[in-house]
């Protein structure tokens, strides 16, 4: 399924995500996860065996390379509370043009890449309405990037998120961590930017993990 050299970038990245990822919070049996940015499913793979038969975990990647090792990895440890979705999160429906890496993807930031998709995008409000999604646990998010579009779409669905963790990157010379930061706050959440092999944004709303 994968080469030796990706087997490794694999490893790495999981455990990396993981370890940002749940720094603050910890998933549970019966949480409900999304992850923005399934890469190849490492971290699909960990959230779904934790929240167990009772949870769910909702994985968006909109990469075709990505997706088809996603579906044989979903299969393979037979899990059957993921639910995929391959779609790129915006702020608004239609399609648009995905550079891809193999080692990661964006729709924002084009110009380095040689390999390109047309995508089906979404909105992260209209997604949750049509999975019926009442309660987020934990919304983590690392999309390079595009996080700007994917929560200026989300202004519904934050409303429900209990913890978020944010993978930062530049746009424009800034930081998106500085810029989203103001924005969660709008919705209620208690902020805290971070490094933890990179910058990250977390989110809760309330304080009390980050005073542990």
């Amino acid at each position: 399924m994968l080469s030796k050299f990706f087997q490794f970038i694999d490893i790495f990245v999981t455990w990396q995500t993981i370890d940002w990822a749940t720094k603050y919070y910890k998933i549970k049996t019966g949480d409900t996860i999304l992850d923005i940015g399934g890469y190849f499913g490492g971290f699909t793979i960990y959230a779904a065996r934790t929240v167990g038969p009772n949870g769910k975990v909702i994985c968006f990647e909109p990469d075709p390379r990505n997706i088809a090792i996603l579906e044989k990895r979903i299969n393979k440890f037979k899990l059957n509370n993921v639910i995929l979705v391959k779609k790129a999160l915006s702020n608004k429906i239609g399609e648009i043009k995905l550079a891809s890496n193999f080692a990661f993807s964006s729709i924002v930031g084009l110009s380095k890449s040689k390999k390109f998709f047309t995508v089906e995008t979404s909105t992260l409000d209209s997604e949750m309405r049509f999975l019926n999604i009442g309660k987020i646990d934990l919304l983590k998010m690392n999309i390079e990037g595009a996080e700007i579009e994917a929560i200026g779409g989300a202004t519904e669905a934050l409303k429900k998120v209990k913890h978020i963790v944010i993978s930062s990157h530049m746009r424009d010379g800034k930081p998106t961590a500085d810029l989203l930061k103001p924005k969660l706050e709008n919705y209620g959440f208690k902020t805290k930017i971070s490094c933890r092999l990179h910058q990250n944004l977390y989110g809760d709303k309330s304080d009390k993990i980050f005073r542990q």
